[in-house]
């Protein structure tokens, strides 16, 4: 993620254009993808893992739906960003930690949906310890 030189930080990311290389065996794997992707503004690739994720076998963590948000609104895709949303929690009773709430937040004021992004925020403060800045 941090190569001194962007150059290097491409050819690394270069491996995952081989067939060989599969991201999405491994929820470690993908969200170091995910990570280094987000980072570098990789967003070829990031789509790529977006785009690839509902049919893969990561069985997501809080952090890989936070990971997932923050690629999807990158790539403005705020029904994205809901879908990992309503995943994580409507269908996998996961509760959000603050980071992926303020993932969510963000990509929602991103989006110029400023009323969600508060109607949110109001839903989920009582219920999320923040130690963030949101």
């Amino acid at each position: 993620r941090k190569l001194p030189d962007a150059r290097d930080a491409y050819k690394v990311l270069g491996i995952l254009d081989r067939p060989d290389v599969l991201i999405f065996r491994d929820e470690v794997v993908f969200n170091t993808v995910m990570d280094a992707c987000i980072y570098r503004r990789d967003y070829k690739r990031l789509s790529r893992a977006i785009d690839g994720y509902p049919s893969s076998k990561v069985r997501a963590t809080v952090r890989t739906y936070g990971l997932l948000i923050k690629g999807c609104a990158i790539l403005q895709r705020t029904q994205g960003c809901w879908a990992s949303w309503d995943e994580m929690v409507d269908r996998r009773g996961i509760i959000p930690n603050d980071v992926t709430l303020g993932c969510m937040i963000d990509a929602l004021i991103e989006a110029q949906r400023v009323d969600d992004a508060l109607a949110l925020f109001r839903d989920w403060k009582t219920k999320v310890t923040c130690d963030t800045i949101i």
